[in-house]
């Protein structure tokens, strides 16, 4: 069964069109696309417009005041003319568009079904992420069909992988912001759905922590993991304080949390105020200054 998104407005009985409707596969209405129901228009500039082609599966009623207004627009007093439906011309995704979109993704893939839809005058697009590391070989790919510049419509297709690459897998459950450790992890051989996303080795993995809790089975990629908190809230930390020769290091309270590489507050033990430090290891931190002092 052949589906999109149908709205049909409720029409009252002085704006129903005769005849069947007219596709029309452009995004505006013309009256060059009149030509073959009202013959009459051939007479006037065809290129003068009459309103935009409605979504796929909508129907519009071109009134006969509007189709005689275009007319005389285009230079045409008169013109004997009734209500007009049209719709956005649609059709069945045809398989070699697939396979320019398999091909620009980058994956090497067959396809092997592709969905019962109709669509208008566009271009499938797919990316690797639309693709899950899934046990078997055969899977579902979503994507998005973009048409009339901006517009688009989800559709999906299946496919067969071709080819099979290293995995990185939770052998358990993993819980959100716990360091990885290595018997948690394991490799398995999947089919290279998104090459390039998902982790290869286990050492891509060990010491950091999951943004959310990973299940058993699932594959992982980089943007799934962080580093973990070098410097903890109410932690005490080691402070460098550098400044051109001279070097000072005591220790304080840091007042907020941070990875390595960001910033953190720190008090100052002997006058209580903050300063701003930069998180280099596990509670250690360090201050460069030029003379100027990063207390608040």
């Amino acid at each position: 069964m052949k589906w999109f998104c149908l709205l049909l407005p409720a029409l009252g009985p002085s704006v129903l069109a005769a005849g069947p409707c007219l596709s029309i596969a452009d995004d505006e209405i013309r009256l060059s696309h009149l030509v073959e129901l009202i013959p009459a228009v051939r007479q006037a500039r065809q290129d003068v417009r009459l309103g935009y082609v409605p979504a796929p599966g909508v129907e519009r009623i071109l009134t006969r005041e509007e189709i005689r207004s275009a007319a005389r627009r285009a230079g045409l007093p008169e013109v004997e003319t009734m209500n007009l439906c049209v719709k956005r011309a649609v059709a069945p995704i045809e398989r070699a568009a697939v396979e320019r979109a398999i091909a620009a993704a980058g994956v090497a893939a067959e396809v092997v079904a592709i969905c019962d839809c109709l669509v208008p005058a566009g271009e499938l697009e797919l990316h690797a992420s639309g693709l899950a590391a899934a046990s078997g070989r055969e899977l579902l790919w979503r994507g998005r069909w973009r048409y009339g510049g901006a517009r688009s419509l989800p559709v999906w297709i299946k496919v067969r992988l071709r080819e099979e690459t290293a995995f990185v897998v939770a052998a358990e459950d993993l819980p959100a912001g716990r360091p990885i450790e290595a018997p948690q992890l394991r490799i398995e051989r999947r089919p290279a759905a998104a090459a390039g996303r998902y982790l290869t080795e286990p050492s891509q993995a060990i010491g950091l922590v999951p943004r959310r809790r990973i299940r058993q089975g699932e594959a992982l990629y980089a943007s799934l993991l962080t580093l973990p908190e070098a410097v903890a809230r109410g932690s005490t930390v080691d402070v460098t304080v550098e400044s051109g020769g001279a070097r000072l290091r005591f220790s304080a309270p840091a007042e907020s949390s941070a990875r390595v590489g960001e910033t953190v507050l720190v008090r100052n033990p002997a006058n209580g105020r903050r300063f701003r430090a930069v998180v280099e290891g596990a509670n250690r931190v360090v201050v460069r200054t030029s003379g100027r002092t990063n207390e608040t």
